[in-house]
C-alpha cells in the first residue's frame, strides 16, 4: 500500500537508493523508516506498481538506471555503504540530492570537486544518519551544506572517479590496466587488497575490515590503493621490494614473507579479471626475487616457471619475418601471450612468449580459424557459420583422418575487411536516423544473402558509412543513414521486406526452431511453402506474423508479470476453464499459448495483468 504518500516523487538519475528514499520520505513529512511499512522499496517493480517511475517506455533511460543499481545492490550488497551517509558539502550546495556513488564503498573523496567526503556532523560531533527527517540536515538540525571540506590527494580523487564510472557504466580507456577489466565490486576487493596488504605495516591483515563505511577506517585503505595505482606497477613493485628488504637478507620463501599479499593473489583475486594484478606480480619475481622458485610451488609452477621466457616484440617479429604489427594482431587474437607495459619515461614495451615464437608455423600467420574470425569481425556462432563461405569463398577444411577440423580463413580476407572505414569517426551512439550493424544483424531480420550483399557494396564503395559504433567490434561497428540501406534494401528485392522464413520467426518471438515450426505446421501461422536450392522450405507473410502476435500470447509472457511459473499458470487458467490453444490437436506445441480472449483479459485484469492491447478483430480471430 502507497496510500500514504500523498507526494510521489521519481528518483534523479544520478540519485542512489538510500537518497531517493531519504528525500521521498522528507516530501511527505515521513520517517526513512516508514517506507517499507508502505510498500516503497527501492526496486523498478515496486516503484513502477507506486507510480513513483514513469511508465514503462516514457523514460527508458531512468528505468534502465533504477534497474541496473537495484539489481547491483541486491546481487551485492557488500559494494553498499548501507550503515552510514556520506556526501561532499560543496554538491549539496549545488543540488540537494543525494549522488549514488557516495552510497559506494572506498567511494572517499568527491570526484567532482577533490575534496574529502564528509560522514560526521561538526555540530554534535556525531556520524550523519540515514535516519533524519532531511536530506540536507543532520539529525541535530545543522546544516550539512554549511560543512567544511578539505582536498584530498589527487590519486584519491581519481580512485572515487573510476569507482563513478564503474558504478554508471562509462568508458574504462583511460583506467590503470589493473582497474579496466573489473566490475564495482572486483574494484573494491583489489582496493582492499592494495590498501591493507601492501600497507608496510599491513602485510599480514585480513581483508576483514570492520566499520569500513566510516571515513576514519577506509581513507587510509583508499591513500594507500590510490597511490599504487597511480603509479601503476612500478609503485606495485616498490611494495614487494620493500617488503623484501625487511627480510635482512634472510632467505625466506614466498608464502612466509609475503603471506597474505602472495596467498590472496591466488585465492581471492583468482578470477581472469585480475590476470594483470598477477602478471605484475610474477613480472616482479622474475626481475627482483633473490629467492629459489620450486616446482612445489603449484600456484607459479604452471604459470611463472614457463612464463619466466619472454622476448621483445621486435625480436619475435624479425624471428618471424613478420612486421611487429602483425606480432600485436596475433596477441590481440590470442594465437600467441603478450604483455604491454610502459616505463617510467613512457617507452612502449611488448613483450612475447619466447616457446610460442618457436611454436609458430607459417599457417598460424597467414590464417585464422573459424573463432577467431567471428570475434575479429564481431559476429555471432550461428550468423558466422551463415556468412563463411559467402563471404569468403577461399575458406577451407584440411583433410583429417580424425572428423572435422576446424576451418582455416585467410588471414588478409580478414584483415581487408577490418580495415574498412578507418578514419571515421567514433560514435558512442548512433544519431536518431542512423543505425549500426550490429543493431541490423540482432533485430531486423534480414537473410543471410542480404547481409552479405549489404557488406559487399560496403567494401566496394555503392554504400557509404557515416561512422564507427564505440563499443563493438569488426563489422557490428559501422555506422548507416538506416533510411539509406532500407532503401537500398527494397531496390535490391522488394518483396523480401514483407517476408520472414520460419527461424526468422523463431529468432523473432524468442522460440526455438521446433516451436515455430510447429506453429507454421499446424496453421497458427499461415505459411506459403518454397522450393529453393536446399529443397522444400516456408515463408511467412509479416501481416501473419503481426496477427499471430496480436491474437495470442504464451504463458511465459503472463507468468513473468505474475512473477511465477508457465505451470502454475496453467494451472490457475484451468480453474477459470481456459484451455490453451497449444493443447488443440494430436501434437503437443512444446510451448504453452492461450488465445487473447475477452474471457482471458477479463481474468488477468483481476490480477492486474494488463496484456497489449488490441483491436475487435484481433479478438474474433483469437476466438477462431
Amino acid at each position: 500500500m502507497t496510500g500514504g504518500l500523498l507526494i510521489k516523487l521519481a528518483p534523479y538519475r544520478t540519485e542512489g537508493p538510500n537518497g531517493y528514499l531519504l528525500r521521498l520520505a522528507e516530501a511527505n513529512r515521513l520517517e526513512y523508516s516508514d517506507l517499507p511499512d508502505l510498500g516503497v522499496t527501492y526496486d523498478a517493480d515496486a516503484l513502477l506498481r507506486s507510480h513513483l517511475l514513469p511508465e514503462r517506455g516514457l523514460d527508458p533511460t531512468l528505468l534502465a538506471w533504477v534497474q541496473n543499481i537495484a539489481t547491483l545492490r541486491q546481487k551485492t550488497s557488500r559494494v553498499w555503504n548501507m550503515r552510514y551517509s556520506r556526501f561532499c558539502p560543496l554538491c549539496l550546495n549545488e543540488e540537494p540530492s543525494w549522488r549514488a556513488e557516495w552510497e559506494l564503498c572506498f567511494y572517499d573523496a568527491c570526484a567532482q570537486h577533490g575534496v574529502w567526503m564528509v560522514d560526521r556532523c561538526s555540530s554534535c560531533h556525531e556520524p550523519v544518519s540515514w535516519h533524519r527527517s532531511q536530506v540536507v540536515r543532520c539529525g541535530c538540525g545543522a546544516d550539512l551544506r554549511a560543512e567544511p571540506s578539505h582536498l584530498a590527494p589527487a590519486e584519491v580523487t581519481q580512485l572515487s572517479q573510476v569507482l563513478s564510472r564503474k558504478l554508471t557504466g562509462r568508458g574504462a580507456a583511460d583506467m590503470p590496466e589493473p582497474l579496466r577489466d573489473l566490475n564495482v565490486d572486483q574494484t573494491q576487493r583489489l582496493i582492499r587488497y592494495l590498501g591493507m596488504h601492501l600497507d608496510p605495516a599491513g602485510v599480514s591483515k585480513s581483508l576483514k575490515l570492520s566499520n569500513v563505511g566510516r571515513m576514519e577506517v577506509s581513507w587510509p585503505v583508499t591513500s594507500v590503493a590510490a597511490a599504487i595505482l597511480s603509479g601503476w606497477p612500478t609503485a606495485f613493485h616498490v611494495r614487494f621490494s620493500e617488503i623484501q628488504e625487511r627480510s635482512g637478507g634472510k632467505k625466506v620463501g614466498l608464502p612466509k614473507l609475503f603471506q597474505r599479499a602472495y596467498s590472496y593473489l591466488y585465492k581471492g583475486l583468482k578470477e581472469p579479471a585480475f590476470d594483470a594484478v598477477r602478471y605484475a606480480f610474477e613480472q616482479w619475481l622474475v626481475e627482483n626475487w633473490r629467492g629459489g622458485l620450486a616446482l612445489r610451488n603449484r600456484r607459479l609452477a604452471g604459470q611463472l616457471l614457463h612464463r619466466v621466457h619472454w622476448i621483445p616484440a621486435n625480436v619475435a617479429a624479425e624471428r618471424l619475418g613478420v612486421r611487429v604489427a602483425r606480432i600485436r594482431r596475433l596477441v590481440s587474437e590470442g594465437v600467441i601471450d603478450g604483455h604491454e607495459s610502459y616505463s617510467s619515461t613512457g617507452r612502449r614495451f611488448l613483450l612475447i612468449r619466447k616457446e610460442q615464437v618457436d611454436e609458430l608455423t607459417h599457417a598460424d600467420l597467414s590464417e585464422v580459424d573459424l573463432t577467431t574470425a567471428m570475434e575479429y569481425l564481431g559476429l555471432g556462432k550461428v550468423r558466422m557459420r551463415e556468412l563463411l563461405r559467402l563471404l569468403f569463398p577461399s575458406a577451407y577444411r584440411p583433410l583429417s583422418e580424425y572428423g572435422f577440423p576446424p576451418w582455416r580463413i585467410s588471414r588478409q580476407d580478414v584483415e581487408r575487411y577490418l580495415a574498412i572505414g578507418e578514419g571515421l569517426p567514433v560514435l558512442a551512439i548512433p544519431e536518431e536516423l542512423q543505425v549500426s550493424l550490429f543493431h541490423v544483424l540482432k533485430y531486423w531480420a534480414w537473410s543471410e544473402n542480404e547481409i552479405v550483399d549489404l557488406i559487399e557494396a560496403v567494401r566496394d564503395g555503392e554504400i557509404e558509412l557515416e561512422g564507427l559504433l564505440n563499443g563493438a567490434v569488426g563489422l557490428a561497428r559501422w555506422i548507416f543513414d538506416s533510411q539509406s540501406i532500407k532503401i537500398w534494401r527494397q531496390r535490391r528485392n522488394p518483396e523480401l521486406s514483407n517476408w520472414l522464413s520460419v527461424p526468422q520467426v523463431a529468432k523473432l518471438l524468442g522460440l526455438k526452431q521446433e516451436v515455430a515450426y510447429w506453429l507454421v505446421r499446424n496453421e497458427f501461422i499461415p505459411a506459403e511453402k518454397l522450393r529453393t536450392l536446399r529443397g522444400c522450405g516456408a515463408r511467412v507473410s509479416r501481416v501473419e506474423f503481426e496477427r499471430f502476435k496480436e491474437s495470442y500470447v504464451f504463458a511465459t509472457e503472463i507468468s513473468e508479470a505474475l512473477k511465477t511459473t508457465s505451470r502454475k499458470v496453467n494451472a490457475l487458467l484451468s480453474e477459470q476453464g481456459i484451455v490453451p490453444a497449444s493443447g488443440q490437436g494430436l501434437e503437443k506445441c512444446g510451448k504453452i499459448f492461450y488465445a487473447r480472449s475477452r474471457e482471458l483479459l477479463d481474468y488477468l485484469a483481476t490480477l492486474n495483468v494488463s496484456l497489449p492491447s488490441m483491436d475487435s478483430s484481433a479478438i474474433n480471430s483469437a476466438h477462431r
